[in-house]
Protein backbone atom coordinates (compact mmCIF):
# COMPACT_ATOMS: atom_id res chain seq x y z
CA UNK A 1 0.00 0.00 0.00
CA UNK A 2 1.15 3.52 -0.78
CA UNK A 3 2.00 6.03 1.92
CA UNK A 4 -0.74 8.62 2.06
CA UNK A 5 0.11 12.25 2.91
CA UNK A 6 -2.27 13.77 5.47
CA UNK A 7 -2.41 17.55 5.77
CA UNK A 8 -2.84 19.42 9.06
CA UNK A 9 -6.42 20.22 8.12
CA UNK A 10 -7.15 16.58 7.43
CA UNK A 11 -5.49 15.64 10.73
CA UNK A 12 -7.88 18.01 12.48
CA UNK A 13 -10.85 16.44 10.62
CA UNK A 14 -9.81 12.99 11.83
CA UNK A 15 -9.24 14.26 15.39
CA UNK A 16 -12.66 15.94 15.38
CA UNK A 17 -14.27 12.67 14.32
CA UNK A 18 -12.38 10.75 17.03
CA UNK A 19 -13.36 13.37 19.64
CA UNK A 20 -17.04 12.94 18.77
CA UNK A 21 -16.66 9.17 19.05
CA UNK A 22 -14.91 9.64 22.40
CA UNK A 23 -17.78 11.79 23.64
CA UNK A 24 -20.22 9.00 22.87
CA UNK A 25 -17.97 6.53 24.70
CA UNK A 26 -17.52 8.66 27.86
CA UNK A 27 -20.36 7.23 29.89
CA UNK A 28 -19.86 3.67 28.72
CA UNK A 29 -16.22 2.80 29.39
CA UNK A 30 -13.18 3.93 31.38
CA UNK A 31 -10.38 6.20 30.12
CA UNK A 32 -7.87 3.41 29.50
CA UNK A 33 -10.27 1.39 27.35
CA UNK A 34 -11.39 4.52 25.48
CA UNK A 35 -7.80 5.35 24.57
CA UNK A 36 -7.21 1.84 23.29
CA UNK A 37 -10.46 1.86 21.29
CA UNK A 38 -9.70 5.26 19.75
CA UNK A 39 -6.15 4.23 18.87
CA UNK A 40 -7.45 1.13 17.07
CA UNK A 41 -10.06 3.24 15.27
CA UNK A 42 -7.43 5.74 14.15
CA UNK A 43 -5.29 2.86 12.81
CA UNK A 44 -8.27 1.53 10.84
CA UNK A 45 -8.95 4.98 9.37
CA UNK A 46 -5.34 5.41 8.23
CA UNK A 47 -5.34 1.88 6.79
CA UNK A 48 -8.54 2.64 4.87
CA UNK A 49 -6.97 5.80 3.44
CA UNK A 50 -3.93 3.83 2.28
CA UNK A 51 -6.14 1.29 0.53
CA UNK A 52 -7.36 4.02 -1.82
CA UNK A 53 -3.95 3.78 -3.52
CA UNK A 54 -3.58 7.57 -3.59
CA UNK A 55 -0.74 9.67 -2.24
CA UNK A 56 -3.03 12.64 -1.62
CA UNK A 57 -6.69 12.70 -0.62
CA UNK A 58 -9.04 15.66 -0.87
CA UNK A 59 -10.77 16.89 2.27
CA UNK A 60 -14.20 16.04 0.83
CA UNK A 61 -13.05 12.48 0.07
CA UNK A 62 -11.75 12.10 3.63
CA UNK A 63 -15.09 13.18 5.08
CA UNK A 64 -16.87 10.79 2.74
CA UNK A 65 -14.70 7.90 3.94
CA UNK A 66 -15.23 8.79 7.61
CA UNK A 67 -18.98 9.27 7.57
CA UNK A 68 -19.95 6.71 4.93
CA UNK A 69 -17.57 3.83 5.62
CA UNK A 70 -17.26 4.29 9.39
CA UNK A 71 -20.64 5.94 10.00
CA UNK A 72 -21.73 8.76 12.26
CA UNK A 73 -19.62 9.04 15.46
CA UNK A 74 -22.52 7.89 17.66
CA UNK A 75 -23.13 4.83 15.47
CA UNK A 76 -19.40 4.05 15.32
CA UNK A 77 -19.17 4.29 19.12
CA UNK A 78 -22.04 1.80 19.43
CA UNK A 79 -20.27 -0.58 17.05
CA UNK A 80 -17.04 -0.30 19.03
CA UNK A 81 -18.80 -0.98 22.33
CA UNK A 82 -20.83 -3.90 21.01
CA UNK A 83 -18.88 -5.46 18.16
CA UNK A 84 -20.71 -8.16 16.25
CA UNK A 85 -18.96 -11.46 15.89
CA UNK A 86 -18.21 -12.03 12.22
CA UNK A 87 -20.26 -14.82 10.67
CA UNK A 88 -18.31 -17.99 10.13
CA UNK A 89 -17.50 -18.42 6.46
CA UNK A 90 -17.31 -21.76 4.76
CA UNK A 91 -13.65 -22.31 3.95
CA UNK A 92 -11.31 -25.20 3.30
CA UNK A 93 -9.73 -26.40 6.53
CA UNK A 94 -6.18 -27.43 5.60
CA UNK A 95 -5.11 -28.00 9.19
CA UNK A 96 -7.60 -30.77 9.98
CA UNK A 97 -8.05 -32.24 6.53
CA UNK A 98 -7.65 -35.84 5.42
CA UNK A 99 -7.97 -35.16 1.68
CA UNK A 100 -8.97 -31.64 0.65
CA UNK A 101 -10.39 -30.01 3.76
CA UNK A 102 -14.05 -29.90 2.66
CA UNK A 103 -15.45 -32.03 5.50
CA UNK A 104 -13.34 -30.23 8.10
CA UNK A 105 -14.48 -26.87 6.72
CA UNK A 106 -18.15 -27.90 6.77
CA UNK A 107 -17.72 -29.17 10.32
CA UNK A 108 -16.34 -25.80 11.49
CA UNK A 109 -19.07 -23.86 9.66
CA UNK A 110 -22.01 -26.00 10.78
CA UNK A 111 -20.59 -26.71 14.26
CA UNK A 112 -21.11 -30.46 13.97
CA UNK A 113 -18.60 -33.29 14.51
CA UNK A 114 -16.32 -33.74 11.51
CA UNK A 115 -16.70 -37.53 11.76
CA UNK A 116 -20.42 -37.16 11.02
CA UNK A 117 -19.72 -35.07 7.89
CA UNK A 118 -17.14 -37.58 6.64
CA UNK A 119 -19.50 -40.49 7.28
CA UNK A 120 -22.27 -38.73 5.34
CA UNK A 121 -20.03 -38.12 2.32
CA UNK A 122 -18.78 -41.71 2.47
CA UNK A 123 -22.34 -43.07 2.40
CA UNK A 124 -23.34 -40.71 -0.43
CA UNK A 125 -20.23 -41.63 -2.37
CA UNK A 126 -20.37 -45.39 -1.96
CA UNK A 127 -24.13 -45.99 -2.03
CA UNK A 128 -25.57 -43.24 -4.22
CA UNK A 129 -22.56 -42.40 -6.35
CA UNK A 130 -22.92 -38.62 -6.51
CA UNK A 131 -21.29 -37.89 -3.15
CA UNK A 132 -17.89 -37.53 -4.82
CA UNK A 133 -19.32 -35.06 -7.34
CA UNK A 134 -20.86 -32.95 -4.55
CA UNK A 135 -17.60 -33.12 -2.60
CA UNK A 136 -15.46 -32.05 -5.57
CA UNK A 137 -17.94 -29.33 -6.55
CA UNK A 138 -17.74 -27.78 -3.07
CA UNK A 139 -13.96 -28.06 -3.13
CA UNK A 140 -13.49 -26.38 -6.50
CA UNK A 141 -15.97 -23.61 -5.59
CA UNK A 142 -14.16 -22.83 -2.33
CA UNK A 143 -10.74 -23.20 -3.95
CA UNK A 144 -11.49 -20.76 -6.76
CA UNK A 145 -13.25 -18.23 -4.50
CA UNK A 146 -10.80 -18.31 -1.59
CA UNK A 147 -7.91 -16.37 -3.14
CA UNK A 148 -5.05 -16.86 -0.69
CA UNK A 149 -4.99 -20.12 1.22
CA UNK A 150 -2.53 -22.21 3.20
CA UNK A 151 -2.21 -25.34 1.13
CA UNK A 152 -0.63 -26.86 -1.93
CA UNK A 153 -1.72 -25.30 -5.19
CA UNK A 154 -3.55 -27.27 -7.84
CA UNK A 155 -1.35 -27.92 -10.85
CA UNK A 156 -4.03 -27.64 -13.51
CA UNK A 157 -1.77 -28.96 -16.26
CA UNK A 158 -1.09 -32.13 -14.28
CA UNK A 159 -4.80 -32.53 -13.47
CA UNK A 160 -5.79 -32.19 -17.14
CA UNK A 161 -3.00 -34.60 -18.09
CA UNK A 162 -4.38 -37.22 -15.67
CA UNK A 163 -7.87 -36.85 -17.15
CA UNK A 164 -6.67 -37.10 -20.75
CA UNK A 165 -4.42 -40.08 -19.95
CA UNK A 166 -7.26 -41.90 -18.20
CA UNK A 167 -9.75 -41.34 -21.02
CA UNK A 168 -7.15 -42.33 -23.62
CA UNK A 169 -6.27 -45.61 -21.89
CA UNK A 170 -9.91 -46.53 -21.26
CA UNK A 171 -10.83 -45.67 -24.85
CA UNK A 172 -7.87 -47.70 -26.12
CA UNK A 173 -8.94 -50.77 -24.17
CA UNK A 174 -12.54 -50.45 -25.35
CA UNK A 175 -11.46 -49.83 -28.96
CA UNK A 176 -9.26 -52.91 -29.05
CA UNK A 177 -12.02 -55.04 -27.52
CA UNK A 178 -14.62 -53.67 -29.96
CA UNK A 179 -12.52 -54.31 -33.06
CA UNK A 180 -11.48 -57.76 -31.87
CA UNK A 181 -15.13 -58.60 -31.42
CA UNK A 182 -15.90 -57.22 -34.87
CA UNK A 183 -13.12 -59.36 -36.31
CA UNK A 184 -14.49 -62.46 -34.61
CA UNK A 185 -17.97 -61.67 -35.90
CA UNK A 186 -16.65 -61.24 -39.48
CA UNK A 187 -14.72 -64.50 -39.17
CA UNK A 188 -17.89 -66.24 -38.10
CA UNK A 189 -19.86 -64.78 -40.99
CA UNK A 190 -17.15 -65.71 -43.50
CA UNK A 191 -16.51 -69.27 -42.38
CA UNK A 192 -18.86 -70.82 -39.89
CA UNK A 193 -22.17 -69.33 -41.06
CA UNK A 194 -21.35 -70.23 -44.69
CA UNK A 195 -21.02 -73.92 -43.98
CA UNK A 196 -23.15 -74.11 -40.87
CA UNK A 197 -26.22 -71.85 -40.99
CA UNK A 198 -26.25 -70.23 -37.56
CA UNK A 199 -25.75 -66.89 -35.84
CA UNK A 200 -23.03 -66.32 -33.27
CA UNK A 201 -24.62 -66.81 -29.86
CA UNK A 202 -25.70 -63.56 -28.18
CA UNK A 203 -23.00 -61.43 -29.80
CA UNK A 204 -25.19 -58.33 -29.36
CA UNK A 205 -25.28 -58.98 -25.63
CA UNK A 206 -21.49 -59.07 -25.57
CA UNK A 207 -21.32 -55.73 -27.41
CA UNK A 208 -23.63 -54.28 -24.77
CA UNK A 209 -21.56 -55.85 -22.00
CA UNK A 210 -18.23 -54.40 -23.11
CA UNK A 211 -19.82 -50.99 -23.75
CA UNK A 212 -21.50 -50.84 -20.33
CA UNK A 213 -18.23 -51.92 -18.71
CA UNK A 214 -16.49 -49.12 -20.57
CA UNK A 215 -19.05 -46.52 -19.42
CA UNK A 216 -18.77 -47.67 -15.80
CA UNK A 217 -14.99 -47.41 -15.75
CA UNK A 218 -15.07 -44.05 -17.54
CA UNK A 219 -17.24 -42.75 -14.70
CA UNK A 220 -15.10 -44.19 -11.90
CA UNK A 221 -11.85 -43.54 -13.79
CA UNK A 222 -12.60 -39.82 -14.17
CA UNK A 223 -13.21 -39.53 -10.43
CA UNK A 224 -9.97 -41.35 -9.67
CA UNK A 225 -8.08 -39.21 -12.20
CA UNK A 226 -9.38 -35.98 -10.63
CA UNK A 227 -8.49 -37.14 -7.12
CA UNK A 228 -5.11 -38.33 -8.40
CA UNK A 229 -4.42 -34.90 -9.90
CA UNK A 230 -5.24 -32.93 -6.73
CA UNK A 231 -2.82 -32.08 -3.89
CA UNK A 232 -4.13 -34.61 -1.38
CA UNK A 233 -2.69 -35.20 2.04
CA UNK A 234 -0.49 -38.17 3.00
CA UNK A 235 0.11 -39.18 -0.65
CA UNK A 236 -3.57 -40.01 -1.20
CA UNK A 237 -3.21 -38.57 -4.71
CA UNK A 238 -0.74 -41.36 -5.55
CA UNK A 239 -3.15 -43.89 -4.07
CA UNK A 240 -5.92 -42.66 -6.37
CA UNK A 241 -3.62 -42.88 -9.38
CA UNK A 242 -2.96 -46.50 -8.42
CA UNK A 243 -6.72 -47.04 -8.13
CA UNK A 244 -7.13 -45.58 -11.62
CA UNK A 245 -4.53 -48.02 -12.95
CA UNK A 246 -6.35 -50.89 -11.23
CA UNK A 247 -9.65 -49.78 -12.81
CA UNK A 248 -8.07 -49.87 -16.27
CA UNK A 249 -6.74 -53.35 -15.54
CA UNK A 250 -10.21 -54.48 -14.43
CA UNK A 251 -11.71 -53.11 -17.64
CA UNK A 252 -9.17 -55.18 -19.59
CA UNK A 253 -10.26 -58.26 -17.63
CA UNK A 254 -13.98 -57.65 -18.21
CA UNK A 255 -13.55 -56.91 -21.91
CA UNK A 256 -11.31 -59.97 -22.30
CA UNK A 257 -13.90 -62.12 -20.54
CA UNK A 258 -16.59 -60.98 -22.99
CA UNK A 259 -14.38 -61.71 -25.99
CA UNK A 260 -13.32 -65.07 -24.54
CA UNK A 261 -16.98 -66.02 -24.20
CA UNK A 262 -17.58 -65.24 -27.88
CA UNK A 263 -14.40 -67.07 -28.94
CA UNK A 264 -15.52 -70.12 -26.97
CA UNK A 265 -18.83 -70.21 -28.85
CA UNK A 266 -17.03 -69.58 -32.14
CA UNK A 267 -14.81 -72.60 -31.50
CA UNK A 268 -17.82 -74.75 -30.58
CA UNK A 269 -19.70 -73.71 -33.72
CA UNK A 270 -16.57 -74.15 -35.88
CA UNK A 271 -16.21 -77.71 -34.63
CA UNK A 272 -19.89 -78.33 -35.37
CA UNK A 273 -19.48 -76.82 -38.87
CA UNK A 274 -16.41 -78.95 -39.53
CA UNK A 275 -18.25 -82.08 -38.45
CA UNK A 276 -21.19 -81.25 -40.74
CA UNK A 277 -18.79 -80.88 -43.68
CA UNK A 278 -17.10 -84.18 -42.92
CA UNK A 279 -20.44 -85.95 -42.76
Amino acid sequence: MRKVVITKKQESIINKYLTEVNTSLNSSTDIENRQKILLDLRTKIISTLKKTGKNYIHDEELCEILYEEFGEPVIQAEKLLHPREPALKLTLDYENRIWLGVCAGLSARLQVPVLLIRLLFSILGLCLGFGFIVYLSIYFYLYLSSGAYSGKKIHWGFLIYQLILTLFLLGLVYGIAFFLLKGIELLHRGWVSYYYKSSLANVDDVYSFIFMSFLFYVWTGILSAIMGGLPLRNDWDKTFRNIRDAQIALLVIFESAGIAWVVYHLIIESIAAFRSIMI
